[in-house]
């Protein structure tokens, strides 16, 4: 059996080359021209709704748009003269910081209650594991 040699490629002239060059170079600026053309096409489209669709809104804002009525309750006055006074708290700082203590020493509770249960959580998974 005779082993099959595949011809070499004839190799291009370096002239030939940057004719390839040069034409794959003017496809690609055509392209992007093209795109150019769209974009400046489709944005001057859009542009066009937009400030169409803005003068439409203004023209129905101002032919049925505010009234008196929304425009006076827009604007609420309140006097500060006729607001209720704040009232203070009845509670004296011992109440208060009773309260306080009580309150620090629930959650100190809560929180060993919590580890607790962690704990055991924790030792049921090491035997699960085992």
């Amino acid at each position: 059996m005779i082993p099959v040699v595949p011809p070499k490629p004839k190799k291009k002239s370096k002239d030939e080359l940057q004719a390839e060059s040069n034409k794959f170079k003017k496809a690609i600026e055509t392209q992007i021209d093209n795109m150019a053309e769209k974009g400046i096409k489709i944005g001057k489209t859009t542009l066009i709704a937009g400030g169409l669709a803005f003068a439409g809104y203004i023209i129905f804002d101002a032919l049925f748009g505010r009234t008196e009525k929304k425009k006076n309750k827009a604007f609420l006055k309140i006097d500060a003269n006729k607001l209720p006074e704040k009232k203070k708290s009845s509670n004296s700082w011992i109440v208060t910081s009773i309260k306080g203590y009580i309150l620090a020493f629930i959650i100190g509770i809560a929180r060993e209650k919590i580890v607790e249960a962690l704990a055991e959580l924790k030792k049921d998974e090491t035997k699960q594991n085992i």
